[in-house]
């Protein structure tokens, strides 16, 4: 075979093979995809409430934990979930290889300031050791108010003229009297008085989670 020949035959091949190629499906040479690993763990649902002054009850409950080995909970002042701590040291377990849903239930009261707004997230352990955060789903993120400030003497989270009006109302009540009640003495003193009404008036519109309620 000539040179010329051998030449038009791999020209020819080429051809064949560029024919081939153009019939097939897009993406058909690519990998195959894989799959999403699934979530360790289903929550039906993960809430908070506060029992003030005691603690916030904290309750989750599962639909099924195939992979699931441990869980975490975390707390924050911000809505920000990278600015969240920790709070279940040690762990909580869980039931790894478990087609059942469990009821869990944790009391949070370390280090709790009235006046303020928590923010809670939950986290579970594969059996990767990896954690999974639940962050796509509002539902699963309770956010929990915890207490009133001295100054929101009627506690309804804002500083407003019901305070000062509940604080009038008691007017010159000191310590002894019957109508002294100490959560309406601002400032501790015994009697509930001018000194009160203006600390609370100072802080006049202050809500909950600003700065100034506390």
């Amino acid at each position: 075979m000539t040179l010329m020949t051998k030449q038009a035959g791999r020209g020819l091949l080429a051809l064949l093979l560029l024919a081939v190629l153009a019939g097939l499906p897009t993406g058909a040479l690519a990998e195959p995809a894989m799959p999403p690993a699934p979530d360790a763990v289903d929550l039906e649902y993960f809430i908070g409430a506060a029992h003030y002054p005691n603690y916030i009850l904290l309750e989750w409950q599962s639909v099924s934990e195939v992979s699931t080995t441990n869980f975490r909970l975390k707390r924050g002042v911000t809505p920000n979930p990278a600015q969240a701590v920790v709070i279940t040291t040690p762990v909580i377990p869980a039931h790894p290889g478990s087609a059942m849903g469990y009821y869990y239930a944790y009391q949070d009261s370390a280090g709790l300031v009235p006046g303020t707004i928590y923010y809670y997230w939950i986290e579970d352990q594969d059996m990767n050791n990896v954690w999974n955060q639940h962050l796509d789903d509002p539902n699963l993120n309770p956010v929990v108010p915890w207490g009133c400030s001295v100054y929101d003497v009627i506690c309804d989270f804002v500083i407003d003229s019901q305070d000062i009006t509940a604080l009038a109302s008691r007017w010159n009540c000191a310590l002894g009297n019957s109508c002294y009640d100490p959560h309406f003495d601002v400032n501790a003193d015994n009697v509930i008085n001018i000194r009160d009404v203006m600390l609370s008036a100072s802080r006049w519109s202050c809500v909950i989670a600003q700065p100034c309620y506390l």
